[in-house]
């Protein structure tokens, strides 16, 4: 309100056309006439006008710096033509990380390179050849679909962590296929727009050896998820789900110690794991089938241990007699 009486107060103190005395010769004669105000709000611009008859809400104009924000920020992240150019895609993308505070680690080097809290970093500012770009750490940065654009042509990553990263959704999973070739470790735990949509696209990524999908509240059903990527990737290991793992190789170990507590014959699991034929759905199937089994057998000796003891103790009651 205090607004729109500045502005009432602004165009009042300027001279309104329509408020003057005007004269006119009206059938040869001269006479005063002064016209009348048909609006509160003649001699305003369009654009004020259109604005001060508008509900002022500051839910809009949050709403519209926001929209404001994010416009600039797929603009910053846009591909860069001069930069891939100068830098080639390895340092490019390398840059591109670093400079919007994640973290990359070169092929051969021990460290990882990021910002200090000056902002500045360590990164060639030229095209080297043999240079290679192994791990990108982009947890908690606002990276975007379109930023994806600049990791092309990365030919030796392996390591991808984009956990806590609130913009990456399916659309940006599904384009982490452009890695199938190199990537084996892949981190987006804490991103709460991934659903299980976008995780079923890792069997895209054979190479993939570990995946984390922990703290991901829109994925439905992760047991079920995981058996479907176990079944693509069988030397896979998944986290952040609460299921036991049936994989092969370096993860047989694991799947002997959990299953053995559920199942007391090790001889059978052995025999279930040591077939390559047999599906995870299968291997369950028998294992819940076979503890059943079990669980019969152990009622049909208790019944039959019941039975006699009572027996017996018939036998006693009339010898004693």
């Amino acid at each position: 309100m205090a607004l729109r009486r500045v502005l009432c107060r602004h165009s009042l103190s300027k001279i309104n056309p329509l408020c003057v005395i005007v004269k006119r010769e009206a059938h040869g004669s001269t006479e005063e006439v002064t016209e009348e105000r048909k609006y509160r709000f003649d001699g305003f611009q369009p654009h004020h006008y259109a604005f001060l008859n508008q509900d002022i809400n500051w839910k809009i104009f949050v709403h519209k710096a926001k929209l404001k924000t994010f416009e600039a920020l797929k603009e910053n992240q846009k591909w860069k033509k001069e930069r891939h150019d100068k830098l080639g895609p390895e340092l490019a993308a390398a840059h591109f990380i670093v400079g919007r505070g994640g973290a990359v680690k070169l092929l051969d080097r021990n460290r990882w390179i990021r910002r200090d809290h000056t902002g500045s970093y360590t990164l060639p500012r030229w095209m080297m050849d043999n240079m290679f770009v192994e791990g990108i750490d982009a947890s908690y940065t606002d990276l975007l679909y379109e930023g994806l654009e600049n990791l092309e042509g990365l030919s030796e990553l392996k390591f991808l962590n984009l956990s806590n990263c609130k913009y990456i959704d399916d659309f940006c999973l599904s384009k982490l296929q452009m890695f199938g070739d190199t990537l084996e470790v892949l981190d987006v735990s804490g991103c709460e727009r991934v659903t299980e949509n976008g995780i079923a696209c890792v069997h895209h990524l054979p190479n993939l050896k570990v995946l984390n999908i922990a703290d991901t509240p829109n994925v439905k059903q992760k047991e079920i998820l995981t058996i479907y990527i176990e079944e693509l990737l069988p030397q896979c290991i998944i986290r952040g789900v609460d299921h036991v793992s049936i994989s092969q190789g370096d993860t047989d170990s694991l799947v002997h110690e959990e299953m053995s507590s559920v199942l007391d014959t090790n001889k059978f699991i052995e025999d279930l794991v040591r077939n390559e034929d047999v599906t995870t759905e299968e291997l369950f199937k028998e294992a819940i089938e076979k503890d059943h089994t079990q669980s019969l057998e152990s009622d049909r000796i208790s019944n039959d241990f019941d039975s006699k003891l009572s027996h017996s103790e018939m036998d006693k009651v009339k010898i004693t007699s």
